[in-house]
This record gives C-alpha cells, sequence and structure tokens, in this order.
C-alpha cells in the first residue's frame, strides 16, 4: 500500500472526477512538494470545499505537482450553521474566523454596524485563513467568508426557514434548545455592541435573544461559544 503523503486534506478547488490527472494549485504543491518532500506514487487526500473529498496519487513532484484521482465521496451535511458578526477589536478577527472554521460554520458574514464595521479587515487574509482551518480539522466544508453587508442586507440573505438567535448578555434564554434544525444562525455584535435600532431589527425577522455565559463576552468569544455548541450538537 504506497504511503500517505500526509496527515491532513488538502484545498482542491474544481471539478475532477476519478481518473482525473490535475496540477495542484500552488500553495498546495508547495507543502506537497517542498514541505512533506513526497515523491510519486505516494497518495493524499483533498476536498474542495463543497462536500466532495477526493482521494489521489502524486504522478510527478518538481516545480509543478501533478495528481491523479483514484476515488472520491460526497460528504454527508445534515446542519448548517451561519454567523452573522460584528466587527471584532484589532487583529482578533483571525481567531474568529480560524475557530469558526474548525468547528464547520458553513458562512460568516460580516456586519457592517453603525458602531463598527469591517471597513479595514483583510478578507483575502481571512479566506486563507479558512482554508487553513479546513486542513487543520480535516473537514469537507470550507468556511465561506463573505464580503461585509449592512444589518438588513444580510437578513435578507437567510432563508425563511432559518432557525435564528441573537447573542445578548443577560438575556432570559441560554444556549440553543430543542431538536437542532437544518439551518441554524446566530448574530454577534461588534465590541461595541448593537444600537437599539439594530436589535429592533433582528428581533422583527425573528431572532431570539439567547445569552452565552454569564459574563459579557468579547465578540468572537461569544460567536465561537454558540458555534461550538451548535458544533457539539450537530454530531
Amino acid at each position: 500500500m504506497p504511503a500517505s503523503v500526509v496527515p491532513s486534506w488538502l484545498y482542491l478547488p474544481g471539478n475532477a472526477a476519478a481518473g482525473d490527472t490535475f496540477l495542484l494549485p500552488e500553495d498546495e504543491a508547495h507543502y506537497v512538494g517542498r514541505v512533506c518532500r513526497a515523491k510519486p506514487g505516494e497518495r493524499a487526500t483533498g476536498t474542495d470545499g463543497l462536500g466532495m473529498v477526493m482521494d489521489f496519487e502524486l504522478v510527478s513532484v518538481a516545480r509543478q505537482v501533478e495528481v491523479r484521482v483514484l476515488a472520491r465521496r460526497h460528504a454527508a451535511r445534515p446542519h448548517e450553521a451561519r454567523v452573522l458578526c460584528g466587527a471584532p477589536e484589532g487583529t482578533r478577527a483571525d481567531w474568529l474566523v480560524e475557530k469558526l472554521g474548525e468547528l464547520g460554520v458553513a458562512q460568516l458574514i460580516p456586519l457592517e454596524c453603525a458602531r463598527a464595521n469591517w471597513r479595514d479587515a483583510r478578507l483575502d487574509r481571512a479566506r486563507k485563513l479558512a482554508i487553513a482551518a479546513l486542513r487543520q480539522s480535516c473537514s469537507a466544508w470550507l468556511l465561506q467568508v463573505r464580503d461585509p453587508l449592512p444589518i438588513p442586507a444580510a437578513i435578507a440573505t437567510l432563508p425563511a426557514a432559518a432557525a435564528r438567535w441573537i447573542a445578548e448578555a443577560g438575556a432570559e434564554h441560554s444556549g440553543v434548545r430543542g431538536e437542532l434544525p437544518a439551518l441554524s444562525v446566530a448574530a454577534v455584535g461588534p465590541a461595541s455592541g448593537f444600537e437599539p435600532e439594530e436589535r429592533e431589527w433582528f428581533a422583527a425577522a425573528g431572532f431570539t435573544a439567547i445569552r452565552l455565559a454569564g459574563a459579557r463576552l468579547r465578540t468572537e468569544t461569544a460567536a465561537i461559544a454558540w458555534a461550538s455548541g451548535w458544533a457539539a450538537a450537530s454530531v
């Protein structure tokens, strides 16, 4: 049995069928060829980030890395989560993206709020961190980091059947209860919080206020606390 090249997933966007050969993207080729020092004939596993998992064999390893798909399978995703999130302080968005990706959240929708926005956010960096989280967690699903949206526009993207919560310190209800729905959505305010009018928008759209801890949490901590509870309930 040929040896496996790496212990974690590779990210291979595209739609390759069994028997197809193709060149790995630059970052993945560097990792396989230079970091792992892989050799032709060795095998690895990758995903397109959309649920397709592929086993493949290295055909050639040089300046470019060519692979052949041996088999592929689709990973089931019975539950999905999205996080609508105001801007964290400083560089804390990096940690937010990394952990939401590892926990299997489907989408991060940055919110443009009255008290804070994502104007200076490096979304290209965030999307690279999401890929790194996919590799780390060996997930078949890539966290999609959307472009920032005003709150009404973000709410408008949600399917009508989505279960909806908003993090609020001191809320009557704690956590997500009952059977996990197909799509769960959480809204988390920026570091300085939502304005009263913004909370009214969420309430009108059917968001239920929940508390995630006994104390007030930072933006990124609240988002990850909610995602952790969702991830534990989804397995």
